[in-house]
């Protein structure tokens, strides 16, 4: 899975060798061919995606790059996707600037220093913590926001007007199992023995590396979809637990106080970052 989440978007390579070296260091026994097993196909698939995006001058396509998205990332103004969208104006913006690749991203580096300058680290980053994560955790998907009275609804071209009973109940049951599944994951992040797991430390990890990089890069609701595997791998447990308790299991070990009060107000916060944002607006 984090393989695979990886593979997703290349600004998660970076986060690549932390995987390799967890399996390179995991117990004696096969050690090596687990690591060929898992690194090898990686390395392949990676590597081909990066030839095919490689160009003339000898770099990345900048479209792809993080110059471009961090530029989109600083000047979003919206807390939810799909409102305020500045992309295609942007890019248009960014292909007139100048003849090459390079030299537009030499321009787009300036900018994005002259834009630092002028707002200041501080009050640049308290901006970006009062929209970036309410996009990411948005409770808002592509599919529901089609649906009739969604932001992107289009009846020529997307789904058509349906009972009323049906659009509710779609996005009654897309809210609810997503808010189950946030407050899950933070409760099973609480319990989780991580401190005796190697493969927990090294996908809570990538769960907070995702969570850095988003907090200054341009930010869509689908970009979570590479963490959002390891919420439900968190969140697991907890529901296993309180079926258990449902049909008369033995208790499993309560939280001390602390960490339950700290889950309690994750919990609340990571459902606020969801539906909150059209109360703040």
């Amino acid at each position: 899975l984090l393989g695979l989440a990886v593979l997703t978007r290349h600004l998660l390579l970076p986060f690549l060798p932390i995987v390799f070296i967890a399996l390179a260091t995991e117990g004696r026994e096969a050690r090596w061919r687990r690591l060929a097993w898992v690194a090898v196909p990686i390395v392949v698939l990676a590597g081909t995606a990066l030839w095919l995006d490689w160009r003339d001058d000898g770099r990345l396509r900048s479209t792809s790059n993080a110059g471009f998205n961090l530029w989109i990332g600083l000047n979003d103004t919206a807390r939810r996707d799909l409102e305020a969208p500045i992309v295609y104006e942007e890019y248009l913006a960014y292909l007139e600037s100048a003849e090459t690749a390079s030299e537009r991203d030499r321009l787009l580096r300036q900018r994005t220093r002259d834009l630092l300058a002028e707002r200041g680290v501080i009050a640049t980053l308290g901006q970006q913590l009062g929209k970036q994560y309410f996009r990411l955790f948005d409770h808002g998907s592509f599919f529901t926001e089609q649906l009739p009275g969604g932001r992107v609804h289009d009846p020529r071209r997307g789904y058509a007007a349906q009972p009323r009973v049906l659009v509710v109940g779609l996005r009654l049951w897309n809210a609810v199992l997503y808010g189950l599944i946030l407050v899950a994951a933070v409760w099973g992040i609480a319990t989780a023995p991580i401190r005796r797991s190697r493969w927990l430390q090294v996908t809570l990890a990538f769960v907070a590396y995702n969570l850095v990089l988003f907090l200054a890069l341009h930010v869509k609701s689908r970009y979570r979809l590479q963490i959002l595997p390891f919420l439900v791998l968190f969140g697991a447990p907890v529901v296993t637990q309180l079926w258990g308790r449902i049909r008369g299991a033995r208790a499993s070990r309560p939280l001390g106080t602390w960490r339950a009060a700290l889950a309690a107000v994750a919990s609340v916060v990571v459902l606020f970052l969801a539906f909150g944002a059209p109360w703040l607006d």
